[in-house]
Order: C-alpha cells, then sequence, then structure tokens
C-alpha cells in the first residue's frame, strides 16, 4: 500500500521516453535538412539570375538616355556584376562602375559581356548566357538584336 502511493505521486519522464523524443527529432532534422538545402540553392539561383537580367536593362537604359554621353555594358563573373561605362569592359571608365557581389558563386557560360549602343540601346551582340550554381539547375539569359532580355 504505501509502495502503491509513492507510485502515484511519481512525475516525469522515464529514460525511455526521452530517448524515443530526442530520436523522434533526430529523424525529422535529418530529413529537413536537404529540403532548405535546395530552397536555399534554389533562392541563390533566382537572385544572381535577376541581378544579371536588372543590370542588363539598366546598362540598356543608360545607353538609350546617353547618361554621360556613352554607351553602357554590363560585365558578368563567377562573383560579381559590373554595369561600365563604354563600349567595352577593357575601354571602360571605371570610375563609373555599379559593382555588385554576388553572395554565391555562379557559372557563367555563353557571352559574359555586353554593351549596348549610345542613344539606341541596341546590344554590340546577341544570344545567351547561361547561369549555373553548383547542385542546382542552369538558367539562360537571352538578348535578342533590339536589346530586349528574356530569361
Amino acid at each position: 500500500m504505501f509502495q502503491n502511493k509513492r507510485q502515484k505521486n511519481k512525475k516525469g519522464f522515464t529514460l525511455l521516453e526521452v530517448l524515443l523524443s530526442m530520436a523522434l527529432l533526430a529523424v525529422v532534422a535529418g530529413l529537413s535538412i536537404p529540403v532548405f538545402q535546395k530552397l536555399f540553392t534554389q533562392t541563390g539561383e533566382r537572385e544572381v539570375v535577376s541581378s544579371v537580367v536588372r543590370s542588363m536593362y539598366r546598362a540598356k537604359v543608360l545607353s538609350e538616355a546617353m547618361a554621360e554621353d556613352s554607351a553602357w555594358g554590363v560585365n558578368v563573373t563567377s562573383n560579381q556584376i559590373v554595369v561600365y561605362k563604354g563600349a567595352s569592359f577593357g575601354s571602360r571608365d571605371s570610375s563609373f562602375d555599379e559593382v555588385t557581389n554576388l553572395s554565391i558563386t555562379a557559372g557563367v557560360t555563353g557571352f559574359s559581356d555586353i554593351s549596348f549602343l549610345k542613344g539606341e540601346g541596341v546590344p554590340n551582340q546577341t544570344g545567351s548566357m547561361t547561369i549555373s550554381i553548383s547542385g542546382g539547375d542552369s538558367h539562360i539569359i537571352t538578348v535578342n538584336e533590339y536589346g530586349s532580355v528574356s530569361y
């Protein structure tokens, strides 16, 4: 009778209950990590692609507006995007560079440098640029003969 009363007043968790709870949490955490990694990669891809497209539109608009009485262009590398003043990246006026550093490293294939004709906004070349992120998908950005950008 005395022992039965002690068992009724016993409060808390057994070791088995604690271990099962910890195991369940470990399984849930283990299953969620790949989901979050994929989400992080997709967010990085979207950020890089939208930054490249936004920079191309900016260079086109600056060229059409004859800002600083010059052509404008975009140079894309694996870790940064540069909107520059000039007909080419090599002959640019670097004091006007607008640099965007990318938060993740991207692979760039196809053309990586494009400039737009002063006053018209027509590109010096047409074609596609492929942006790829390690472990993610590839995205193709296309510029047509009128300077329209699609992705």
